[in-house]
């Protein structure tokens, strides 16, 4: 059986302190299962030096776009996959690096498998903080990758994630991305239920990754998800308000453990999310598909 092929885009805006360094990772996965066709890096208007380090690896595989006007991460990757020829396209950020050189496999796995697959999930670990604020976010990280995992069996829309992503190509083209509704997991994953089609969660499939570690880049990050659920329920209709619910006694539990772990930092982050939300919605930040973005994030990744 022919294996089937795969192009990496990997949506990039200002990324010169790891781009080199995710493309090498990129280059060192291995192929037992798929053939990679290419590695596409897709500039959004970078203002730095990010096309120049791509540009100097010289493997025929590697693409580089230099996009000269900024449209946001959902634009590119809807102009990338309506030129794909590849059966998968896996979507990789820029400000991560892969846990393994199995990751890719692990995550196009269930796609491989199952016809009826179409989207799949790759796990962002985040990279230990070492900064007060930094800690603090990861902790209440740790809380909702509790939740995720104990709401439909750990495949719900919470294990879908941004950060690394796998389609089979023909559906993606079939759905571009809307502008509207700013983040790509939210989207594909309604939109799987709504084609009658599958999702599976790859956990395995690891990327590595830094959270925020100032309150500046916390409250941008915020930002990006003000309304989403109301802004999902208008594009999908009410009848996902169920896959938006989150039992209160999980969010109880959880807190609750996280609290009397780490009682400074739960307290400290649960004021902060209070008043970023606020900020967020009174400043209306981040309305548009071009986020801002959080240099505490934009950081060398070293996977060693």
């Amino acid at each position: 059986m022919n294996k089937p092929t795969v192009t990496i885009y990997v949506p990039a805006y200002n990324e010169e302190a790891n781009i080199s360094n995710l493309i090498k990772s990129l280059l060192k996965q291995r192929q037992r299962k798929y053939r990679l066709k290419n590695i596409v890096v897709t500039s959004d208007a970078s203002t730095d030096r990010t096309v120049q380090l791509a540009k100097q690896f010289k493997d025929k595989i590697i693409i580089v776009l230099d996009n000269k006007t900024r449209l946001g991460k959902n634009q590119r990757v809807n102009e990338v996959i309506k030129m794909s020829s590849s059966d998968i396209s896996v979507i990789i950020d820029a400000d991560t690096v892969p846990e393994s050189d199995s990751t890719i496999e692990l995550l196009i796995d269930p796609i491989i498998k199952n016809s009826r697959v179409v989207y799949t999930s790759g796990l962002p670990v985040p990279i230990k903080s070492n900064t007060f604020i930094g800690t603090a976010i990861q902790i209440a990280r740790g809380v909702w990758d509790k939740i995720r995992d104990e709401i439909k069996n750990g495949e719900g829309i919470y294990t879908c994630h941004g950060q690394l992503y796998a389609l089979r190509t023909d559906f993606a083209k079939m759905h571009p991305y809307p502008n509207e509704m700013w983040t790509d997991s939210t989207f594909y994953y309604f939109t799987c239920i709504k084609k009658n089609r599958l999702y599976k969660p790859a956990k395995r499939a690891r990327v590595l990754f830094n959270t925020p570690s100032t309150l500046k880049d916390h409250i941008s990050q915020i930002g990006r998800y003000q309304n989403l659920d109301s802004i999902s329920i208008k594009y999908f209709g009410d009848e996902i308000r169920k896959e938006l619910s989150i039992p209160k006694n999980l969010l109880y539990k959880y807190k609750l453990n996280a609290f009397l772990h780490y009682p400074v930092h739960t307290l400290t982050i649960f004021i902060i999310n209070i008043y970023a939300k606020t900020v967020t919605k009174v400043l209306k930040i981040n309305k548009s598909g071009a986020w801002l973005t959080q240099s505490s994030t934009k950081q060398l990744i070293k996977n060693e």
